[in-house]
């Protein structure tokens, strides 16, 4: 009898249909152990030492058998996250589990070349002009492209000016014809009517509009927002419902793609989208030109310059060497911007610390002589002698 490795889960980045028999019959082992371990009402989760294992490691009841650095590195790090994931963003203790992690985790780990941004979109803490503005007074809080006064990541998604409704136009286009001959129609109605409601802010959708058998689908996302789909979080549902539909068509002679397949390119298209939206918003804030670049830039050091003279008499008196006479004078003796910039840099934290330290040192809390009374406060005790007694008369 020979034995041979058959690399597990195939499916997930390879149509099951195209996959070889050893494979095939991998996966459906895989699919009916999951099952198995979702009707066990308890889990086993702790392996048998051997007897020649020296030593073993078991966190949260757990046998850990592999990649131990980056397990222990997940055990700290990863309940802590989620934690903060749900008090971000208002979720209910049973919506964490309710989200498909491994599929987030594919999603996501295309874009290592735009970590920064895509975190922080991931998060909904990209620096949009609330963010900005309060990170740095001088910077712009109202939406480049419309009228409101504090941009958002939410309102990001949802302006209203005609750059972003056509955008919300393509991206809806494009998410609904994604491999739609190979997927579920009801799931694909399902997306295009929560996300269109999402877009224009309407009600959520109601768990007996369609089918029972997706209402589950429908009451899970709704607890986990249909904004999350820009950020790689679906429900579990997604991938198990389009599952069930991909054997059925399968069998049936039909074209399908697995779940995980399909919310593997559905997901990355999403954030896609976003990250061209992030672009659309960068140009209208920032120009798509150095002109206009360099328009905005100073702008935000003129007003960052005018602030800081306005303590010029507020420092201690040493330092009021770092000023110019006045405001226009430092803009003749420093025409460039990269001048500006790194007088700013150079002296900002020097001047507020100095203000700071006048304050507490300086005469701001003492009272003029002439606030004070001008007779004797000390009461004088019965019989005591003034002060002029036994000086001679005259």
């Amino acid at each position: 009898m020979e034995f041979q490795w058959v690399k597990g889960h195939q499916d997930t980045t390879c149509p099951y249909d195209r996959l070889s028999i050893p494979a095939k019959l991998n996966c459906e082992a895989d699919r009916e152990a999951s099952s198995w371990h979702q009707r066990m009402e308890q889990h086993n989760l702790t392996v048998p030492t051997l007897s020649q294992t020296q030593t073993q490691l078991v966190i949260q009841q757990r046998s850990i058998t592999s990649h131990l650095k980056r397990r222990v590195h997940h055990s700290i790090t990863v309940p802590r996250l989620l934690s903060y994931l749900q008090q971000r963003f208002s979720w209910e203790e049973n919506v964490l589990e309710e989200i498909d992690w491994v599929v987030y985790q594919s999603i996501i780990k295309k874009y290592k070349d735009q970590w920064t941004t895509v975190v922080k979109h991931l998060h909904a803490i990209s620096p949009t002009g609330h963010l900005a503005h309060r990170n740095n007074q001088y910077l712009p809080h109202d939406c480049p492209a419309c009228s409101e006064p504090n941009e958002t990541n939410l309102h990001l998604l949802l302006c209203g000016a005609a750059s972003r409704a056509k955008w919300r136009q393509d991206t809806t286009s494009k998410i609904i014809h994604f491999e739609s001959d190979c997927v579920d129609p009801y799931l694909i109605d399902i997306l295009h009517d929560g996300v269109s409601r999402f877009h224009r802010q309407l009600a959520q959708i109601s768990d007996n509009r369609y089918p029972p058998r997706y209402a589950n689908l429908i009451r899970q996302q709704n607890g986990i927002g249909w904004e999350h789909l820009y950020r790689a979080k679906w429900s579990m549902e997604w991938r198990k419902l389009q599952d069930c539909y991909a054997r059925a068509a399968i069998e049936g002679g039909r074209n399908a793609i697995s779940g995980s397949e399909w919310l593997l390119g559905l997901g990355r298209l999403m954030i896609q989208q976003w990250l061209q939206l992030w672009k659309l918003r960068n140009d209208e804030r920032h120009g798509v030109d150095s002109y206009r670049h360099s328009q905005l830039r100073e702008q935000t050091l003129h007003a960052e310059l005018q602030d800081l003279y306005s303590f010029k008499n507020k420092v201690c008196p040493n330092d009021r060497r770092i000023f110019h006479t006045s405001v226009a004078e430092h803009l003749q003796l420093h025409p460039t911007l990269d001048a500006l910039q790194e007088w700013i840099s150079t002296y900002k934290t020097a001047i507020m610390a100095s203000v700071d330290q006048a304050s507490r040192l300086g005469v701001t809390n003492n009272f003029p002589i002439n606030h004070y009374p001008t007779f004797n406060p000390i009461a004088r005790a019965s019989g005591q002698a003034s002060l002029a007694a036994g000086l001679p008369a005259g």
